[in-house]
């Protein structure tokens, strides 16, 4: 469900990305927007998260891929 987001795991984590605002949320509401979201630490320690778009996704074939480098990286999607 849209607000509900799951953690990110090294497995992929199911999650729905239908919008809750905005433009795209009606028309969005009417389709299963799915995503698979991915956690992987590069060999250099910086965090990502790779949200894969799946076939039913009004934005598929597509991803998104989040994170931070340098000093102060952050940990998107994850708390440990």
């Amino acid at each position: 469900m849209p607000g509900k987001d799951k953690p990110a795991s090294s497995e992929g984590t199911p999650n729905d990305a239908t919008p809750e605002s905005g433009w795209r949320s009606g028309p969005a509401s009417t389709v299963n927007n799915d995503v698979n979201s991915y956690f992987a630490t590069d060999k250099e320690g910086n965090k990502w998260v790779l949200s894969v778009a799946q076939p039913s996704h009004t934005l598929s074939p597509g991803y998104v891929l989040r994170g931070a480098v340098g000093k102060d990286r952050t940990r998107p999607g994850h708390d440990s």
